[in-house]
C-alpha cells in the first residue's frame, strides 16, 4: 500500500494507506516569497493602466476591499500599503474594508499589518445588516438599486483585492470582488440563489450587475491573487477588469485545471486558515466535487471549519418539508449559509456526503451528513471503493465544464 498524506486546514496532516487513487492537486508553481518585491511589480505595471499610485492625488482617501479568502492575506495586504505609503499616501488616508465571511477581526488584522509593515491603518469589518454602514449608489440597467458599504463609496480612490477563482466556480462575479460581498444582505442573497447560480443566463445577468456596481463605485483597477494552496500564492496581478480577468483566468487554468474521470468517491480537501474554512467555502468545494464524483457515489469534505449552523442549513433539520419545498425557500433565503445548504441539500439529494470538521458530529448528522472524526474512518471508507479522486485546495477549483 502506498502512504498517501493529505493537509488540510492550518497545519493538519492525515497519512492514509491507499494505493487505489487519482490525485488531484496544483501543478507545480513557483510560491512567492518576497512580497514586497512581487506587490511593486505588480503595482508599478499593472495591465492596460499606468503605475497604480499615479490613480491617486495628495490626500486622496484610499479603501482597499479585501475577500477574506484573499491567500496570504495578511502578505498582500501589508505590502500592497506599504507599497502606496512609500509613493505618498499619508497611512491614516488608507482603511482596509474586509468582507464579512471569514474568522478575522478588525482588531487582529490592523495589529498583523502594524507587525508586518510597521503601518497603523483602520480596518473595518463590513455588516451586511448595518445600515448606517451602507449607502445607495445607484440602480442598474433592471432597476435594481446598488447598495454598497459607505466607506467605499466616500473613498477617492476603491482597489479591490480578491482570490482569483476560475469562472466555473459556483459563485464567481468578476475579477473584482466587492459586489455582493460588500453590499446589503438582500442584495447577497439574490446573488446566492442557487437556481439563479446553475442558470447560465442568471448568472451571467448577476455578474453585469457586479460590473456596474464596480463601475458605479469608481473601481477603475483590481488586485488578484493567484493560489497556490497552504495559503500561500503562486502570482499577484492589477490591472483593468477585462485584462486583469484574461491573465487571472488563463493563470489559474495552467496551473490548476485537471482532466479527471468521475470516481465513485471524491474526497475534497479545504486547506488554509480559518478564514478558508467557512460555510461559502463548503458551498464552493461541495459544488465543484459534484462535477467529478460517479452517479450514487460518494462525497467526504475534509475541513478545519468549526462555523455555527445558521437559520439556512437550519432548513435542512425540518422532517416536516419535503426537500423540494425547503429548495424553494433556500431560494429566497438571504442568511450567511443560504447557498451552503442549498448546494448541501442538492449533494445529499444524489450522492452520500461526509464532512470532516471541528463540529459536532450530531451537528453533522442532522444536516444530512455522515460525521468522520479521524484517518482511520477515513481509510476504512475509502477501502469501501475501487478508486478515489483527491481534489486539494477544493476552494480555489471551479465546477468542470
Amino acid at each position: 500500500m502506498t502512504a498517501l498524506e493529505i493537509h488540510f486546514g492550518k497545519n493538519s496532516t492525515w497519512t492514509l494507506p491507499s494505493d487505489r487513487r487519482f490525485a488531484s492537486t496544483p501543478r507545480s508553481a513557483a510560491v512567492i516569497e518576497d512580497w514586497r518585491e512581487a506587490v511593486n511589480t505588480a503595482l508599478s505595471s499593472p495591465l492596460d493602466f499606468p503605475s497604480l499610485d499615479q490613480a491617486l492625488v495628495p490626500g486622496d482617501q484610499l479603501v482597499l476591499a479585501v475577500d477574506p479568502a484573499t491567500p496570504a492575506l495578511i502578505d498582500v495586504v501589508s505590502a500592497t500599503a506599504e507599497w502606496f505609503c512609500e509613493r505618498g499616501t499619508v497611512e491614516a488616508n488608507i482603511r482596509i474594508v474586509l468582507a464579512g465571511d471569514g474568522q478575522w477581526s478588525c482588531e487582529e488584522l490592523a495589529e498583523r499589518i502594524n507587525q508586518r509593515c510597521g503601518l497603523t491603518v483602520v480596518v473595518e469589518r463590513h455588516d451586511l445588516d448595518d445600515s448606517e454602514r451602507l449607502a445607495y449608489v445607484a440602480a442598474n440597467e433592471a432597476s435594481d438599486p446598488i447598495y454598497l458599504n459607505r466607506s467605499l463609496v466616500d473613498a477617492d480612490v476603491v482597489i479591490p483585492i480578491s482570490a482569483a477563482r476560475p469562472r466555473g466556480s459556483v459563485d464567481y462575479f468578476g475579477p473584482f470582488g466587492i459586489f455582493p460581498l460588500l453590499s446589503n444582505r438582500e442584495t447577497r442573497g439574490k446573488f446566492h440563489s442557487l437556481p439563479s447560480l446553475e442558470d447560465s443566463h442568471c448568472h451571467a445577468k448577476l455578474t453585469g450587475w457586479a460590473d456596474q456596481a464596480a463601475w458605479w463605485v469608481g473601481v477603475l483597477v483590481g488586485i488578484q491573487v493567484i493560489p497556490a494552496g497552504d495559503d500561500r500564492a503562486s502570482g499577484i496581478f492589477a490591472g483593468q477588469l477585462e485584462s486583469l480577468e484574461a491573465v487571472a483566468q488563463a493563470t489559474l487554468a495552467q496551473q490548476w485545471n485537471e482532466t479527471l474521470a468521475d470516481s465513485p468517491l471524491v474526497v475534497a480537501v479545504i486547506d488554509g486558515p480559518p478564514q478558508s474554512q467557512s460555510w461559502l467555502s463548503v458551498a464552493r468545494a461541495l459544488a465543484t466535487a459534484q462535477g467529478h464524483v460517479a452517479p450514487g457515489g460518494a462525497i467526504v469534505l475534509v475541513t478545519q471549519l468549526s462555523q455555527s449552523v445558521g437559520s439556512g442549513l437550519g432548513r435542512l433539520r425540518d422532517p416536516h418539508q419535503t426537500p423540494e419545498s425547503i429548495a424553494k425557500k433556500l431560494a429566497q433565503d438571504a442568511s450567511d449559509d443560504a447557498l451552503a445548504a442549498a448546494v448541501l441539500l442538492q449533494a445529499t439529494s444524489n450522492y452520500h456526503v461526509y464532512l470532516i470538521s471541528s463540529l459536532r458530529s450530531d451537528t453533522v448528522e442532522s444536516l444530512g451528513m455522515g460525521a468522520i472524526a479521524d484517518g482511520g474512518q477515513l481509510t476504512r471508507l475509502m477501502e469501501q471503493f475501487p478508486s478515489c479522486t483527491i481534489i486539494e485546495a477544493v476552494q480555489h477549483h471551479g465546477i468542470p465544464a
